[in-house]
């Protein structure tokens, strides 16, 4: 799951500007109020829910509450590198 997480920020990192276009498109569409804020939560939320998914198709269960802070310890400290490229 970290590897796969790790490859998808890797692809965001590579190419922020993209990333940041689409996103702002998506949330627009949504009728969402666009700032740094919303962006870099959707972003996260985006990063969250795809490790959640691999980890249920890899263990047929949801993570605990162990593997949950885990997760979001790992999300906090990408987001910084995210929020920098993206922000710029």
């Amino acid at each position: 799951m970290k590897k796969s997480l790790e490859d998808r920020i890797r692809g965001i990192l590579s190419n922020p500007e993209e990333h940041l276009r689409k996103s702002i498109e998506f949330l627009e569409f949504l009728g969402i109020r666009v700032n740094p804020e919303t962006i870099l939560a959707f972003i996260a939320g985006e990063l969250c829910a795809e490790a959640r998914l691999l980890y249920l198709m890899k263990y047929e269960r949801g993570l605990t509450y162990v593997e949950e802070d885990a997760l979001l310890n790992f999300l906090i400290g990408r987001m910084t590198k995210i929020s920098r490229a993206l922000l710029r």
